[in-house]
């Protein structure tokens, strides 16, 4: 999650400051790239981010079934 956190805040730099310069130099084909990418920077990082947390609710859901599963299979041990 920090490796996700930290390309996002690049990429809000990236753009901030894009968006800057672009205000006194509308035309500047750099400084537009330079936006562009802060833009696609904050949805790659966005994305990231979601995967990592999707992640990581998968993770807990497995644990929570294999508790359950245990669980289920003692009571079922004990009653034989």
């Amino acid at each position: 999650m920090p490796l996700a956190c930290h390309e996002l805040d690049q990429a809000c730099e990236t753009l901030t400051s894009s968006i800057a310069q672009l205000n006194d130099d509308p035309l500047n084909t750099t400084l537009r790239a330079a936006f562009v990418d802060g833009a696609k920077g904050i949805l790659v990082g966005t994305q990231k981010v979601l995967e990592v947390f999707d992640d990581y609710e998968v993770r807990k859901i497995i644990a929570a079934c294999t508790v359950s599963k245990t669980y289920v299979m003692r009571c079922w041990q004990t009653d034989r």
